[in-house]
């Protein structure tokens, strides 16, 4: 299972969120421009809107927490997990 996060302007801006998550957070991140692709790594039952970006799950729950804050500076949103 993975932090799923959506709403993105668009590919760019989800890369950059992915990119940040690597750097910051040491958590691989996955960019998907469409809900189909994305569900074969990992479904999720409701309707997403892409972009989309799967992070890794930490054993850490601050470190989620702060993964998730992240999102809001690059205008996504935090969909579930």
């Amino acid at each position: 299972m993975a932090l799923v996060f959506d709403g993105f302007a668009d590919e760019k801006t989800a890369n950059k969120f992915a990119d940040k998550v690597k750097k910051s957070f040491k958590l691989d991140s996955l960019v998907f421009l469409s809900q189909e692709e994305s569900d074969e790594v990992d479904p999720f039952p409701f309707v997403l809107n892409p972009p989309i970006v799967l992070v890794k799950r930490s054993d850490d729950d601050v470190v989620e927490s702060k993964v998730i804050k992240a999102v809001e500076a690059f205008g996504g949103e935090w969909a579930g997990t």
